[in-house]
C-alpha cells in the first residue's frame, strides 16, 4: 500500500513510501515500510517482486504506472483513500474497500479511473472495490506475501509485528 503519513498516498505516481504487509490466513504477520523513487519504475517492479507482493492498494494512478504494474502481474486496487490502518484492517477482514474508502469523485458504478485511464476501464467496481476485467482477482488471504529481504532501490525504514503500534 502506498502511504503518506498515516493515509493512503493520494497519488501513486508521486508516492515514495510503501507499507509491505506480510499476510497469512487473513492475519497480519508483520509489516515494513520501504522507500522508493517513483521516477525509477523498473527498480520499483524489482523491489515489489523481491518482496513477493501480489496486491497493491493505492490512491489515484495514471495509465502508464497502472499498465506497468498490471502487466507485471500485480493486482491493482486503486483510487482508495483513507487511514492506512483502517484500510488494511478492512482488507484483512475481507470486507469491501467500497464507498467508505473510495477517493472523492469515484461513484458507485463509474469511477474517476475512467477519466484518468482514458476510458479503458470505465465500468463497475466489484463489491470489494477491485476493478472488473483483466485477471481474476486474488483473495485477501493471498495478498502481499513478503520475505524479510529486499532488493532494488528500496530501503527498509521500519519493521513491525503490530501495525497499530507503528501507525
Amino acid at each position: 500500500m502506498t502511504v503518506w503519513e498515516h493515509r493512503v498516498s493520494p497519488v501513486f505516481d508521486s508516492a515514495r513510501t510503501l507499507l509491505i504487509a506480510d499476510i497469512e490466513n487473513d492475519t497480519l504477520v508483520s509489516s515494513s515500510y520501504l522507500t522508493f523513487d517513483p521516477d525509477r519504475p523498473l527498480e520499483l517492479l524489482q523491489m515489489l517482486q523481491a518482496q513477493k507482493v501480489l496486491i497493491i492498494i493505492c490512491g489515484a494512478v495514471s495509465e502508464g504506472p497502472a499498465n506497468l504494474l498490471e502487466g507485471a502481474g500485480f493486482e491493482l486496487i486503486s483510487f482508495i483513500a483513507g487511514d492506512v490502518r483502517q484500510v488494511l484492517e478492512t482488507f484483512l477482514q475481507g470486507d469491501p474497500l467500497g464507498a467508505a474508502f473510495r477517493m472523492p469523485g469515484c461513484g458507485r458504478h463509474i469511477c474517476c479511473r475512467g477519466k484518468i485511464r482514458q476510458g479503458r476501464e470505465i465500468g463497475a467496481l466489484q463489491d470489494n472495490g477491485r476493478r472488473t476485467g483483466g485477471r481474476a482477482p486474488q483473495s485477501p488471504a493471498a495478498a502481499a506475501q513478503t520475505d524479510d529481504g529486499h532488493k532494488g532501490g528500496a530501503t527498509s525504514t521500519e519493521t513491525s509485528a503490530g501495525l497499530s503500534e507503528k501507525i
